[in-house]
């Protein structure tokens, strides 16, 4: 077993700590808002209609991380 998987994943005889798991969801999260925005920039010409929602999206993605850090601790 790598260095790199006994400290993030969790072992029957030790857990990974709570930073590892932390970052590994922090990249995770990094790499979905990439891969969308890619996405996004990709197939959409015309940002003018989805820039009248932004505060909309940024309040659910501001609720969507209160949430998880709630359901986390």
């Amino acid at each position: 077993m790598s260095a790199a998987s006994r400290l993030f994943f969790d072992r029957p005889t030790a857990p990974a700590p709570s930073w590892a798991k932390a970052l590994i969801i922090g990249l995770l999260m990094l790499t979905l808002a990439a891969v969308c925005w890619l996405v996004l920039a990709a197939s959409t010409e015309n940002w003018s209609r989805i820039w009248g929602y932004r505060s909309a999206f940024w309040q659910g993605w501001i609720l969507t991380v209160q949430l998880a850090a709630f359901r986390w601790s």
